[in-house]
């Protein structure tokens, strides 16, 4: 009985000290693409949304306004239709606004006044 309390003794011991390793390691491998955020009052947001119709097809809200910040990774969040939602950092990203328009004025075109380039390096064609 006592050889076999032994060799349990030293399976749990082993066990419990991969399980360490493995553990140690999993950590390691998380925390090489982990980043810190945090946000200040009045960023502009994108929020995760949690009340989706399905866990597959979940999608971005925004862009909304950090109205508070609860603790270092907490906010109060207006997403702009009238909620204020708690809002975890790991849920949100910083909004970037991108500008992909690009709107053509015909020399014809009279509406808008006298047009100006706005530098001598740009880049003016003209539309007959």
């Amino acid at each position: 009985m006592s050889e076999l309390r032994d060799h349990l003794k030293e399976a749990a011991d082993w066990a419990t000290l991969h399980a360490h390793r493995g553990q140690e390691v999993y950590t390691h491998n998380y925390n090489l693409r982990s980043r810190d955020k945090h946000f200040a009052e009045g960023d502009k947001v994108i929020v995760l949304d949690d009340d989706a119709a399905s866990k597959m097809c979940k999608r971005w809200l925004g862009p909304a306004t950090v109205i508070r910040v609860k603790s270092p990774y907490s906010y109060l969040v207006d997403l702009n239709d009238g909620r204020v939602k708690h809002v975890h950092a790991n849920k949100m990203r910083k909004f970037n606004v991108r500008v992909q328009g690009l709107n053509v004025i015909s020399e014809m075109d009279d509406q808008f006044g006298r047009i100006r380039a706005p530098d001598s390096n740009a880049l003016v064609c003209h539309v007959a």
